[in-house]
């Protein structure tokens, strides 16, 4: 067989038979990553058995949340990509937010409560990955006011600063000093905050 023939040659209807039972290897025995890649295509090709069907998405979708919180886009992603037509989506969603199965408030506070506490990260960072996962702006902001009113901003800033300053690492370096402002800045406080921070980190 030509070198064209052996990289354009798919799979055989015995290896495809066997995907759709959920059992599909593929070229395991010579390129095991391959055949996970080739499984995994057919696998999500695979259509749900009642697409249409709002009683099968939202029995789906019930069983993604017990996994984990998903915001409403999150969901809505994951069944659009399960095989449900728009209209199963839409109706299963609205069944879920109606029971407050899927709520993207309680989503939201309990994301920011692990980014501030957990992660340590400052407002604008958890505000811009609030947004990244579909949380409406103004859901968004109540819930980050909410979290980070319960917190001590000025200390999370600080112990996130301490934790730069090690190994050597001074903020009379101007090149240290660049990276420190900028590590912080991603992790999402705010430039005056910083500023803030740094001054009194000069002062003691």
């Amino acid at each position: 067989m030509r070198w064209m023939d052996r990289h354009i040659v798919g799979p055989s209807l015995f290896e495809i038979e066997d995907a759709l039972k959920g059992g599909y290897r593929g070229h395991a025995d010579r390129n095991s990553m391959g055949s996970s890649r080739t499984r995994s295509a057919f696998m999500s090709s695979r259509s749900v058995p009642e697409p249409d069907s709002v009683a099968a998405a939202h029995s789906t979708g019930l069983t993604l949340l017990s996994r984990r919180e998903l915001s409403v886009r999150q969901l809505h992603d994951r069944l659009v990509r399960r095989g449900y037509t728009p209209a199963a989506v839409d109706g299963a969603l609205e069944r879920l937010r109606a029971s407050r199965v899927l709520d993207d408030a309680r989503v939201a506070r309990a994301f920011a409560r692990t980014r501030a506490s957990v992660k340590r990260q400052g407002r604008d960072r958890v505000l811009r990955e609030l947004a990244a996962i579909g949380i409406a702006r103004n859901t968004a902001a109540d819930a980050v006011t909410e979290v980070f009113g319960a917190l001590d901003e000025s200390a999370l800033l600080n112990a996130a600063l301490a934790r730069r300053l090690r190994r050597g690492v001074t903020l009379e370096n101007p090149a240290d000093r660049r990276r420190i402002i900028q590590a912080l800045l991603r992790q999402g406080f705010s430039m005056d905050a910083i500023r803030r921070a740094i001054k009194e980190q000069g002062d003691e």
